[in-house]
């Protein structure tokens, strides 16, 4: 099922750890529309500004499977609001000035959160703020210390994991 013009269902579905673990991943229709709504407003612009394809690292996460993976009980992922991405080609910090380019001059991009995870080989996640809600634009950067997972405010490339 195709979600927009370079994003189908199947890549927010995917998940090897849910396979390993007999963990169903089966969107209902208010999750695929938030799908929906992130492919067309977050990951299409976001594709076209980098002017690179975008690979899904992990998309919609049913409960069980958000558990497994360590991920918050309040993950946007859990909703369909978020996705863990890459791009083709393309650094950690090549996609977060891309995200800021969008920031700046389109205040229809509603962005909830950009967190670049573990600079600089990690990945970039990012969600779609509630379309009933203004846009958060929170810009973050994860890193490890101590074996905690830390984050500082902005996009911080000094950080190694």
């Amino acid at each position: 099922m195709s979600l927009s013009e370079h994003f189908s269902l199947d890549e927010f579905t995917r998940s090897e750890t849910a396979a390993r673990h007999d963990i169903h991943v089966v969107p209902d229709a208010t999750v695929t529309a938030n799908l929906t709504r992130l492919c067309e407003l977050i990951l299409e612009p976001l594709r076209a500004e980098l002017g690179a394809p975008l690979v899904i690292l992990s998309g919609y996460r049913p409960p069980a499977l958000n558990a497994l993976v360590g991920g918050s009980a309040k993950s946007d992922h859990l909703h369909g609001s978020a996705a863990d991405i890459v791009a083709v080609g393309r650094s950690l910090a090549d996609v977060g000035a891309a995200i800021q380019r969008l920031l700046s001059r389109a205040h229809a991009f509603p962005l909830k959160q950009g967190i670049v995870e573990f600079p600089p080989n990690g990945w970039v996640h990012v969600s779609v703020q509630p379309a009933d809600q203004t846009p958060h634009r929170e810009l973050l950067t994860a890193y490890r210390s101590d074996g905690k997972t830390l984050y500082t405010f902005g996009f911080d490339w000094s950080i190694h994991a």
